[in-house]
């Protein structure tokens, strides 16, 4: 593992750095699990995200705008481009969008509890 399984839900799976708690999984609510291993000396990190049931439309709005400004990121995707460059929170991104960015920090930051 390059770092310990992180599984987040409900109001905490909305932050990079969410703490422990004890309150349980409710439906309704979006999990986030992140994860990653070595490989000769490469680290990974992946998250996936799921919903327990059915989500409220508010809830969706942000679920489709994080995954919409990701493929449009994958897509824009070039050799030589820096990950910086690629930030979803860009102009065709979350800005465009009219929510406040929910992915921090920026691709290619060191600075993985920065906040907005």
């Amino acid at each position: 593992m390059s770092f310990p399984l992180i599984v987040q839900a409900g109001e905490s799976a909305a932050s990079i750095s969410g703490l422990p708690s004890q309150k349980g999984v409710q439906a309704g609510d979006i999990v986030i699990f992140d994860l990653g291993i070595m490989k000769d000396g490469y680290a990974s990190d992946v998250s996936r995200t799921v919903a327990l049931g059915e989500i409220s439309p508010a809830k969706w709005e942000i679920y489709e705008t994080v995954r919409l400004a990701q493929e449009t990121a994958a897509r824009a995707a070039r050799p030589g481009m820096t990950a910086g460059e690629l930030e979803p929170g860009g102009p065709w991104g979350y800005r465009r969008s009219g929510l406040r960015a929910v992915l921090y920090p920026p691709l290619g930051s060191r600075d993985w509890d920065a906040g907005p």
